[in-house]
């Protein structure tokens, strides 16, 4: 009886435990779900999106060269949604680098909590380009492989930024769309050029200001 009631308290400790981390120490296990995704280009400054599954401020690491030796905090907004029959939340991250210099490479990193993404890049607009490459497409809904196929020539076209029409998804107030319709699909492509998205008849609801409209 004595040993079942230690392994018992060793129980009711973990729990608890992880009841206190759950709650006041989220930030330290915060997941990247979606992006990183630039959302604005200009010669001095550029914006960036993500999404995390818990509380916390993240940061942007990024600089000129291999180090990454400027960071910017965000501020994110939490975002409820229906899972099942349970609400759920998961917290938007938009932020704008400033100071920055026209037409040049600086790369980047997004820390949330423990978690470091990938090193990615972009090359800031020049001052007065005289030339540009874009591509524009849109009602890219509900079709996801279809979408990655199309993402995937974009890619080898490498353009300067790109403009989607509208109809990111097929059901804007559903959150359940948002990753696999949309943001999975642009991977490998959002984290370098800007994308420039109109909000079509059915990304009606809340999550397509949340996720593309800046300041």
């Amino acid at each position: 009886m004595l040993m079942l009631n230690r392994n018992v308290c060793r129980v009711v400790v973990w729990v608890v435990l992880a009841l206190v981390l759950w709650s006041g120490g989220e930030s330290c296990f915060a997941k990247i779900t979606k992006g990183p995704v630039l959302l604005r280009l200009e010669p001095t400054r550029a914006a960036v999106m993500w999404e995390t599954d818990t509380r916390g401020a993240g940061q942007v690491r990024y600089g000129e060269g291999e180090e990454l030796t400027r960071e910017m905090r965000s501020a994110p907004v939490r975002v409820s949604y229906r899972h099942v029959t349970a609400n759920r939340s998961v917290y938007i991250h938009k932020v704008w680098l400033d100071d920055l210099k026209a037409q040049t490479k600086y790369r980047y990193a997004i820390v949330s909590g423990r978690e470091e993404s990938d090193t990615y890049h972009f090359t800031t607009v020049p001052r007065n380009a005289r030339r540009v490459r874009f591509v524009v497409y849109g009602d890219s809904r509900k079709n996801s492989q279809m979408h990655r196929k199309v993402v995937e020539q974009i890619i080898k076209v490498a353009p300067d930024f790109v403009v989607h029409t509208g109809d990111l998804v097929n059901t804007g107030s559903r959150y359940s769309e948002w990753g696999p319709q949309f943001f999975a699909p642009l991977r490998g492509l959002a984290e370098y050029v800007p994308i420039y998205a109109a909000k079509g008849n059915h990304d009606r609801g809340s999550f397509f200001d949340k996720y593309f409209v800046m300041d």
